[in-house]
């Protein structure tokens, strides 16, 4: 053990317990998972022999979770259980899916996964011609990840709506008190559109930092939060992240060209709901960085305006 973990390990306490104290009520339960994780790191060090620590991976995040290079690969610690992830991608890399490979895992009595380290980087979105083009890229490869498992497969993983309810309903909190005119049926609104006659094994959280890719010109999958749901809501988050309000129906548009068996009935709606999502993590990030709401915020209006048209509002 070198100090230089520690140290890293102290500071990524010290920004969770930032956040929470900027955050509220809905990062409340990280101040206890970081601390848990940190003491999952030190154990795993020893039980899976790691070797040398070589550095984090990534850029420093204020969560509840550890990103971290050695010797014998990346381990990732979390302070909870988090059964989808590994589940996911081992599972996708059997049936040839570009994700990162999951060398050991385990989740008792916390999730925990040694995966090999790749060299690569976060993708560039860059302008119009370069999304479209890394969007068909990415809906090709996550057309096969969908295709991938049946009813056994799924069995135990995490229900995308249970997961999305609590999120959306946290964040939302937050553009409520700025001041916005939010609509109260949010839960009504995720329990309908998770639902699905077709539910796949999901990614459930793409956005550019979880597509890297390698320096062999490839994409590769990290961080699948191995959730049950509707295909459509990868799209759907990958649009309202890379698209936004003003470009997300494009963003969109084109992952249904590329994944043609796609309902967009299914996904607009999802996208209103991901775009709203992402009105309450703007106004959410004021109240964890100390900024004033500077309500009514031109950014936030737009993201709710499309949203609302996109849900039938």
């Amino acid at each position: 053990m070198t100090e230089s973990l520690d140290e890293l390990l102290a500071a990524q306490i010290e920004r969770v317990d930032r956040r929470v104290t900027g955050g509220g009520d809905i990062y409340a339960s990280e101040r206890d998972e970081v601390r848990v994780a940190a003491r999952a790191v030190h154990d795993l060090c020893e039980r899976l022999d790691l070797g040398r620590f070589l550095g984090p991976v990534g850029y420093p995040k204020a969560k509840p979770q550890f990103l971290l290079l050695f010797e014998r690969g990346v381990l990732k610690a979390y302070g909870r259980v988090r059964a989808g992830e590994a589940r996911a991608q081992r599972l996708w890399h059997d049936h040839g899916v570009r994700v990162v490979r999951v060398l050991d895992a385990g989740d008792d009595p916390h999730s925990w996964l040694l995966m090999e380290h790749l060299d690569a980087a976060p993708v560039a979105r860059g302008p119009v011609p370069a999304l479209d083009s890394l969007t068909t890229e990415l809906a090709g490869i996550m057309s096969g990840a969908h295709a991938a498992g049946d009813a056994g497969a799924r069995k135990g993983l995490p229900r995308l709506g249970d997961a999305l309810r609590t999120h959306l309903g946290g964040v939302l909190v937050a553009a409520r008190r700025h001041g916005y005119p939010i609509r109260p049926d949010e839960d009504g609104l995720v329990d309908r559109l998770t639902t699905s006659d077709r539910p796949v094994i999901l990614h459930g959280d793409l956005g550019g930092g979880n597509v890297v890719r390698e320096r062999d010109g490839g994409l590769r999958i990290l961080d699948a939060c191995g959730y049950v749901g509707p295909a459509e809501f990868d799209a759907a988050r990958w649009a309202a992240r890379t698209g936004g309000a003003e470009g997300g129906e494009r963003v969109l548009a084109r992952w249904l060209d590329a994944e043609p068996g796609l309902d967009p009935a299914v996904a607009r709606p999802l996208l209103g709901l991901e775009l709203l999502m992402e009105a309450g993590v703007r106004e959410l990030v004021k109240d964890e960085r100390g900024e004033p709401a500077a309500f009514p915020d031109p950014a936030t209006e737009r993201l709710l305006a499309v949203a609302d048209r996109l849900l039938g509002r």
